[in-house]
């Protein structure tokens, strides 16, 4: 399937709930006494189907199971696979199998599917074994309750036996419907309360050197970033593996870098390899106490000579309809360099990043004439963390006395509670940068 980023899997319980009404050959309606309403009408080979069916969970919950597209063959009944795939657009192929009595076909879909969070998918087949899929769905407020309301249009391209009973047909699409609505009470029940705070950390680790390089200092840093209980953490200059180090320093970690400073507290990372040399390498990293479902590590180098990369993650929080994007970036040198950097930020952002999807920049922007901001607040509707809280960045440079404001916390979708620069000792001992940290609440959408 073909997806834009801001997409649904709730198209596609309406596209499988609609491929089994395939066989239907009567007009058809008629309410389930268990809140379920579902209504076939066939006109040549071409069917419509609508389908209402009331949860007591709330939206947002709703939300997040119909747009968990991995997880949708586990619960929904015929659908073999489901998975998404790369690219500007969210892709989405799914495969499937319904049987009616001596009958079972296989079903497979491209979808194109727009969203409009947290109520709307807009569903279309691009590719599959069916001419034609248009489907409208939504979930709305009817009084103590929510409404998942499915309108879909569908014209297979093979044959559709004629006389297939209604009952049948009913029943089939009343399994789908059960299905997800038991999974979303389920969702709804199992979690407890979701995450309403996040804390979230930026820091430029200087390799795990103090500043000057006079000492090792990972060690520091580990119990010192334990100390703040943050969620989410962004590292920059992160250390992956170094043999000239390993033989040097006898506490040297065995691990890399990104490993060491995560275990035991943050249970998800990923790494950016993006500087590569005869001894190791080294780039960015982010820790989370959360899933990472996915993440991508993104060379934007201007130069053979200063290897940057831009660190993409997507984070499941508990009890959000929607993926927390981080992007940890570590920016050039040069004027020029960083402007071609952030517009390659941007695109990123615009391509791939719903409008309404949380998102958090964290990391060295090495932005000393405060350009960035231009990019990202005024393009994107991006707030600096520290701009909001203080009025204007926070100075991190260097870290014994700092006056240049290079390292930023930029956020959309967020509340900012507190903003932070860690300047005491002996956070500015360790590195050659401040840590910046900021407590986010999540605005509801």
């Amino acid at each position: 399937m073909l997806v834009d980023r801001s997409t649904g899997t709730l198209p596609v319980v309406v596209a499988y709930l609609s491929l089994l009404g395939l066989i239907a050959t009567v007009d058809a309606g008629d309410e389930f006494p268990d809140q379920t309403t579902v209504t076939v009408t066939r006109t040549g080979n071409v069917f419509q189907i609508e389908a209402r069916s009331r949860i007591v969970a709330g939206r947002e919950t709703a939300w997040a199971v119909l747009t968990d597209y991995e997880g949708y063959a586990q619960f929904v009944p015929g659908m073999i696979s489901s998975q998404r795939l790369n690219g500007y657009v969210l892709r989405i192929e799914q495969h499937g199998e319904f049987g009616i009595l001596f009958l079972s076909k296989h079903i497979y879909s491209t979808l194109d599917v727009q969203e409009n969070p947290p109520s709307r998918i807009r569903f279309q087949s691009v590719g599959g074994n069916l001419s034609r899929l248009e489907t409208d769905v939504n979930i709305v407020r009817e009084g103590e309750m929510n409404v998942l309301i499915y309108r879909s249009t569908i014209e297979p391209d093979f044959w559709v036996p004629p006389f297939i009973g209604t009952s049948i047909l009913r029943a089939a699409i009343r399994r789908k419907l059960i299905s997800v609505s038991d999974e979303i009470e389920r969702r709804a029940t199992q979690g407890g309360a979701s995450v309403k705070n996040i804390q979230v950390v930026t820091y430029n680790m200087h390799k795990g050197f103090s500043q000057f390089q006079r000492e090792l200092s990972v060690h520091d840093l580990r119990e010192r970033l334990r100390s703040l209980s943050a969620d989410v953490v962004f590292l920059q200059e992160v250390v992956g593996s170094h043999s000239r180090h390993a033989r040097r320093y006898g506490n040297w970690p065995v691990t890399p870098q990104y490993e060491f400073l995560a275990d035991q507290l943050w249970s998800a990372y990923a790494y950016g390899k993006n500087s590569v040399y005869d001894a190791g390498h080294h780039g960015n990293a982010i820790l989370s106490k959360y899933p990472i479902v996915k993440w991508d590590n993104v060379d934007i180098s201007m130069s053979r000579l200063e290897r940057r990369g831009l660190l993409h993650c997507e984070i499941q929080i508990p009890g959000w309809s929607r993926p927390l994007h981080c992007i940890n970036v570590h920016l050039g040198l040069f004027g020029h360099w960083r402007r071609r950097q952030l517009e390659l930020l941007r695109h990123r952002i615009e391509r791939l990043v719903p409008r309404y999807d949380p998102v958090i920049i964290g990391g060295d922007f090495n932005d000393w004439r405060l350009r960035a901001s231009r990019h990202l607040a005024q393009i994107l509707g991006l707030t600096e963390v520290f701009e909001n809280v203080h009025g204007r960045p926070a100075r991190t440079f260097p870290a014994m006395m700092p006056f240049l404001h290079l390292d930023r916390i930029y956020t959309r979708g967020f509340r900012v509670r507190l903003a932070r620069a860690h300047g005491d000792r002996p956070w500015s001992r360790i590195s050659d940068h401040l840590a910046l940290s900021a407590q986010l609440e999540r605005l509801e959408r």
